[in-house]
């Protein structure tokens, strides 16, 4: 069916509804409502940065068979040994609706957002680049037919994340006007749980042609950790939340990867990390021996179970630089980025170069923007200024752009705003139609 414009809801009643931003990244969802905070002096973080809970079912071991504990009940479980997972995206795509309907109910549920009915709120969500056909389809149907939401704007996460206020922090903001707050031309590198994508932005548009992925994401690195930590010490092949934590906490990026090998090598004693297990009976979590948390633990006991990481604190994070180093023949990031840059018009590739923009939690290891600087300055052509931005709070971006654009961009929403009776109307041929808002082909 043909789709009519006239269909659509006037453009004037659309700051009647009220807009719920939802991030549902493959490995964490972020959500909260969008208010405009700037004249309240004392507000909680999730009020800025949306509220957060694993996009995950859990199991634990001897709980009965078909009763799970849903997000933030997995965050807050304290004997979460040996916890059995079920995530609704399978690289990065999302393919079990009915793991993540029971995520949505208990995301909305009373006791954290208290949507009890959608029918006057707008929702923003994510999906990744390149998305399949069937899988958005999918996820529109069950936003306006079975959530019943008045408007759905679906875009990828890398989309929002371009329309975040990005002037405070990019190195070298060329094409930056002081009116405008992002540059007319970006690099988006979204690293996340499942994969990475470089996705090129012109005038606030994805340039599809320029997208790159690699296969190497959060997950994959936790995994290759298990694997590593199970063949060199104990056996953790069961223990995804916990090595996951280990990860968080002693891996970091090295400047000169075989240098720093070296010192592993001959300067063991003092590059080795000591992290000490939780026991579940009188710690719940585990910390690393001379940090700051060890202050707050019990003392020292000489049956505390200790995991020494020795080069792999800078071995699994070097996986993003090199996944030929584990297998897998694809390009590294810096590559990659180049790659990407290099295929788009070569009349913005100045602007890309001098904008590129960080957005993901693997960005929060220890040493990562400047090791990656290192390496884009060897495909940088002559002359074009690096600028590379990233945040305190990489994994929030996506989020922040959500809540930028509804509170700033309100016409530039609207461009992409699926309303529920044009739906209803016309199907897909309704979202094809804000479909050229979102990206271009060149």
């Amino acid at each position: 069916m043909e789709f009519k414009p006239n269909s659509r809801k006037p453009r004037h009643l659309m700051s009647s509804l009220t807009t719920l931003a939802l991030d549902n990244g493959a490995g964490s969802v972020r959500a909260g409502f969008i208010h405009d905070t700037s004249s309240q002096p004392i507000i909680l973080m999730w009020f800025l940065e949306g509220r957060v809970l694993p996009n995950v079912l859990g199991r634990i071991p001897g709980q009965k068979s078909g009763t799970f504990l849903v997000g933030d009940q997995v965050a807050h479980c304290k004997t979460y040994a040996g916890m059995a997972l079920r995530r609704p995206h399978d690289r990065g795509i999302l393919v079990d609706w009915d793991a993540e309907r029971i995520i949505w109910d208990r995301l909305f549920s009373p006791e954290l957002l208290n949507v009890t009915d959608a029918s006057d709120i707008r929702l923003l969500l994510t999906e990744p680049p390149l998305n399949l056909p069937n899988v958005r389809q999918a996820a529109i149907e069950v936003a306006l037919e079975e959530r019943g939401f008045a408007e759905l704007a679906l875009a990828p996460g890398t989309w929002f994340a371009a329309k975040n206020d990005l002037r405070p922090s990019l190195e070298s903001p060329k094409g930056l006007a002081k009116d405008v707050v992002t540059p007319e031309a970006m690099v988006i590198v979204d690293c996340g749980f499942s994969s990475t994508h470089i996705v090129p932005m012109l005038h606030g548009r994805t340039l599809y042609g320029s997208i790159k992925r690699i296969n190497v994401g959060g997950k994959l690195l936790t995994n290759y950790l298990k694997q590593t930590i199970s063949f060199r010490q104990w056996n953790m092949m069961d223990e995804t939340l916990l090595v996951n934590h280990v990860k968080e906490k002693c891996c970091y990026v090295a400047q000169d990867y075989p240098k720093e090998m070296d010192r592993f090598k001959y300067q063991q004693s003092t590059m080795d990390r000591e992290y000490v297990l939780p026991d579940f009976v009188h710690r719940y979590h585990g910390y690393i021996r001379g940090s700051s948390e060890e202050a707050n633990s019990p003392s020292r006991d000489p049956a505390d179970q200790v995991l020494k990481m020795g080069n792999e604190q800078i071995q699994i994070p070097e996986i993003l630089f090199h996944p030929n180093d584990i297998g897998i023949q694809e390009a590294g990031l810096a590559e990659s980025i180049a790659l990407s840059i290099n295929v788009s018009p070569p009349e913005i590739q100045s602007l890309l170069w001098s904008n590129i923009v960080l957005v993901g939690g693997n960005f929060n290891f220890p040493g990562f923007h400047n090791r990656l600087q290192m390496d884009l300055e060897s495909y940088v052509p002559q002359g074009t200024p690096l600028g590379i931005h990233l945040s305190d709070r990489p994994e929030s971006i996506p989020w922040k752009g959500m809540k930028n654009v509804t509170l700033h961009h309100t016409s530039t929403l609207q461009s992409i705003t699926l309303t529920k009776a044009a739906w209803e109307e016309s199907g897909m041929a309704a979202y094809d139609h804000f479909a050229p808002h979102l990206g271009l082909y060149v």
